[in-house]
């Protein structure tokens, strides 16, 4: 009891130390809106940090720059998807229709918002590859370009990589247009809605998320959930792991652990061969193997790349090969960092931008050790229920909230992004 009390005051000390930090830098992003000049002489062209993918980690530093970018450079962010993707909504979207858009967000328009006149390009496309400077050998900070799948190129002085990872639904859409995207929830609405049996393989948050959610719209589904491991979520604490499994239970799914289940290529229906018995279901869906999208580093830095495919840093967020001093990377690609989710994210792409403005100014990085606030978790456990859990590695306080709106909060992070909310919230 004790412990949670003082664990929500130091939540509340957190909190108030971000707003305080925000109230300092808004007069300081509004001079530098006024003093900042893309060119220092009109024979010099600005030079480009450029942020490769514009999810979370890729957006909030591509928002720290344009706030503190100095004059002589400039911001492109290049990234594949037409919109910014609300992930922590599609397990929700899987199973409710009519919401589906709110999940895709014009970003562009939110870093335009944030951007002094001439500091920040949007570029729609897919990196190909990074080529160095061959005039340093890629040493010593040189500078170099990506090329991208359309064949231009692009010349960067920095180079942000914040690619995300690669999954499928109910974690990741895996479609990079809007009305694509939109068309692949409803699918697996549709899917859903035709079973009678379903198969939820995977208990990390997203599987949580969606089996709740199916059996609690639809109660007269079975829904089993398998998990490899002996808990639920047993990346969290055990508070939210027990919460998880008492709000399933009382839901009416059934829940099976230490279950390692082989499927087939591309099998989303038919029999799963359990430890005791073979169970045929309507529906299977996976809600494990995200894959990180580490293939331009890999091409130019196999060892700054670990086997699982995440990239390897210095506490910089540079990349681990001492020959780049100049590309950083932030979000789900990166190695060696327990907590990868939203939250954890938007801090490294924050202190990624910042350590490049450092460098220009020629001030030393700071360095990156995850905090124990970046693991706060908000979790729905059905339609009606949900439960945000804060865990300090000492003590661990689950509260519970009703009321979440259908659409998991959209319209808060369309604002968060600096996105007035569209005619999706009509």
């Amino acid at each position: 009891m004790i412990s949670g009390i003082i664990l929500t005051f130091k939540t509340l000390g957190v909190i108030l130390s971000y707003m305080v930090q925000a109230a300092i830098q808004f007069p300081y992003a509004l001079i530098h809106r006024h003093t900042y000049r893309a060119l220092l002489s009109p024979n010099e062209p600005p030079k480009n940090i450029v942020v490769i993918g514009a999810s979370f980690a890729g957006f909030f530093a591509a928002k720290e720059l344009l706030q503190t970018v100095p004059s002589g450079y400039r911001v492109v962010v290049v990234e594949k998807n037409s919109h910014f993707q609300f992930t922590w909504a599609f397990p929700r979207f899987c199973v409710l229709s009519g919401y589906e858009g709110r999940a895709f967000i014009p970003v562009r328009d939110g870093l335009k918002g944030y951007a002094p006149p001439h500091a920040f390009r949007w570029v729609t496309g897919c990196v190909e590859r990074i080529i160095p400077d061959e005039k340093t050998n890629g040493g010593s900070g040189g500078e170099g370009k990506i090329v991208l799948t359309s064949g231009e190129s692009i010349e960067y002085a920095y180079l942000i990589v914040a690619t995300g990872a690669t999954a499928t639904l109910p974690s990741r859409v895996g479609k990079n247009d809007k009305a694509e995207g939109i068309a692949e929830l409803q699918r697996v609405q549709e899917r859903i809605g035709q079973a009678e049996t379903i198969a939820v393989l995977g208990g990390g948050a997203a599987g949580v998320e969606l089996a709740a959610d199916i059996k609690s719209y639809r109660p007269e589904k079975e829904v089993t959930l398998i998990h490899s491991r002996g808990s639920l979520l047993n990346t969290y604490g055990e508070k939210l792991q027990q919460a998880a499994f008492d709000e399933l239970t009382k839901l009416g799914v059934h829940i099976c652990l230490g279950e390692r289940v082989q499927l087939a290529e591309g099998q989303t229906e038919g029999e799963i061969q359990l430890k005791d018995e073979a169970v045929s279901f309507d529906y299977i869906v996976k809600c494990v193997g995200q894959s990180p999208n580490s293939q331009v580093i890999s091409a130019l830095s196999p060892s700054s790349v670990s086997p699982s495919g995440h990239i390897r840093t210095r506490p910089t967020l540079q990349i681990a090969d001492m020959d780049f001093h100049n590309i950083f990377a932030a979000g789900d690609i990166l190695d060696g960092i327990p907590l990868k989710n939203g939250r954890a994210a938007c801090e490294q792409g924050q202190l990624v931008a910042r350590n490049v403005v450092r460098d220009i100014q020629g001030r030393a990085m700071l360095q990156y050790h995850q905090r124990w606030w970046e693991g706060m978790t908000k979790m729905t456990l059905g339609l009606k229920k949900g439960v945000f859990t804060i865990n300090d590695g000492v003590a661990e306080a689950c509260i519970f909230f009703k009321g979440l709106p259908l659409d998991m909060g959209s319209h808060h992070i369309w604002s968060t992004l600096g996105v007035k909310p569209s005619e999706e919230f009509q």
